[in-house]
């Protein structure tokens, strides 16, 4: 059965390395580490400049720039990861006031885009990279899509449970949950629910073989992310 709130864990949280371990391994990245935390403040204060509803929790690092366009609500855990200066910058859309976007504990984002008009969640351990991510079809397929303001758009809630990896440039579709552990390969389109622990890939995506239960095995638990190991 597949989870109802990601940003609870099905068992014991398995615990994620902190920034001070990482950067214990590795030295060389201290002052980035330095910069992602004071980058991660400087966004909180313009965010709150700017009057926008967006919350990220202790230790966050933030890379690059993080874009929030819309008037929703944002919410992101403690330990949050946000590269924006590799692919492109983290964008955020939220389409209508009562969009929510909800990340826990320990996500990684590099260059994601996600746009919302109802509701995103995703779960601690999460560990995203280029993708496209959208609750709704955003057009109609019908031949007035263009002049007919009345046309029905379909919509759906996007969840990730806990510990999900997407790869280079894959596109999640609206009313689609993936399950625990599960990773989705580069460019794949992903139009129906994923269970737990699978590896999924192509277009529409497809299960292709199935993962080992443990969140050590994959790369969201080991703190990066699949475009960089970054503090």
């Amino acid at each position: 059965m597949l989870r109802v709130d990601p940003r609870e864990p099905l068992s014991a949280p398995v615990a994620a390395p902190t920034l001070f371990a990482r950067l214990q391994r590795e030295p060389h990245r201290f002052w980035r580490g330095v910069y992602g935390l004071m980058n991660c403040w400087w966004h909180r204060l313009k965010f709150r400049l700017l009057f926008k509803r967006v919350s990220i929790g202790p230790m966050g690092r933030i890379y690059g720039k993080l874009r929030v366009i819309g008037s929703g609500r944002v919410t992101i855990g403690r330990d949050a990861l946000i590269i924006g200066d590799y692919v492109r910058p983290v964008t955020l859309i939220l389409d209508n006031p009562d969009a929510v976007i909800e990340a826990g504990d320990h996500i990684g984002l590099n260059g994601t885009v996600v746009h919302c008009f109802k509701s995103v969640r995703i779960g601690r351990l999460c560990n995203f990279a280029a993708a496209y991510i959208s609750d709704s079809q955003s057009h109609a397929l019908s031949a007035d899509r263009r002049t007919n303001l009345d046309v029905t758009v379909k919509q759906g809630d996007v969840v990730f449970e806990e510990n999900v990896w997407l790869a280079m440039h894959t596109v999640i579709s609206y009313g689609v949950t993936i399950g625990r552990n599960s990773v989705v390969g580069a460019l794949s389109l992903v139009t129906d629910s994923v269970p737990p622990n699978s590896v999924v890939f192509g277009i529409p995506a497809r299960v292709v073989k199935e993962i080992p239960g443990s969140t050590r095995s994959t790369p969201a638990a080991q703190g990066g992310t699949s475009e960089a190991h970054t503090p």
